[in-house]
């Protein structure tokens, strides 16, 4: 079980780690034009899921 637990915690940092991605490309459009507020919401989400495979992650690691 604890193993199952660190690969959905690997699979929910996927959607960040793609989100940070596209942040870096996104970038020197948004130095342009400004932010776009359609992005935020989505990148606010995927940054959530980041955070729940993070803690998942950590409490499958700290069961005995």
């Amino acid at each position: 079980m604890k193993v199952l637990k660190i690969i959905a915690g690997v699979i929910l940092l996927l959607p960040g780690i793609c989100s940070v991605g596209a942040m870096i490309l996104f970038l020197p459009q948004f130095s342009s034009s400004g932010m776009p507020g359609m992005l935020v919401p989505i990148w606010l989400a995927t940054f959530a899921a980041a955070w729940l495979g993070v803690w998942l992650i950590r409490k499958a690691r700290n069961r005995p």
